[in-house]
């Protein structure tokens, strides 16, 4: 029969206990992680999403110089009792990614959606001047508005995150 050495066993017991203690306690907050990674991926889901797109538009600068810029679009149907003047959106791709997020002011011509109205919605994301233009070069410029609009053409739809509403009165519950 072999001989177990006790005092061996005494002195390495706690090793071994930490180590396991370590590992389950590892275990539990990666789970927590990966439940918390996977929560914060799905927070725009529940929001009502409406098809926009980013387009390009020339214009010049009050230089006369050529600028370009990138005008967000989307459609809203306004489901509330109050004229919606604006609306914060996230810019959502083709599987419902965030790419990117900013406001839109809705109505035509600086008025607002209605009850029960449909109405565009519409803010000029980025502008490129010509100062850029001078400073960099015809060709380094075209580069610059095509790469953006590349990017820009990812967007395929809104995820509607709040409303402004034109009466500005504070809720009361």
């Amino acid at each position: 029969m072999p001989t177990i050495n006790l005092s061996y066993r005494l002195i390495n017991w706690p090793k071994k206990t930490q180590f396991r203690r370590l590992s389950a306690s590892l275990l539990v907050a990666g789970f927590c992680l990966f439940t918390a990674m996977s929560a914060m991926a799905d927070t725009h889901s529940h929001l009502p999403k409406t098809p926009c797109d980013i387009r390009l538009e020339f214009g010049s600068d009050e230089r006369g110089m050529p600028s370009v810029g990138y005008k967000l679009s989307l459609q809203i149907k306004n489901r509330t009792a109050r004229d919606i003047a604006g609306v914060s959106v996230y810019w959502l791709d083709g599987k419902s990614a965030i790419i990117g997020n900013s406001a839109a002011i809705c109505g035509a011509k600086g008025g607002s959606v209605g009850p029960s109205e449909s109405g565009p919605c519409e803010i000029m994301v980025q502008q490129i001047g010509g100062a850029l233009l001078q400073r960099l070069g015809q060709v380094t410029w075209t580069k610059i508005i095509n790469h953006q609009l590349t990017n820009f053409h990812k967007v395929k739809q809104c995820a509607i995150i709040g409303y402004d509403y034109r009466d500005n009165k504070p809720k009361t519950y």
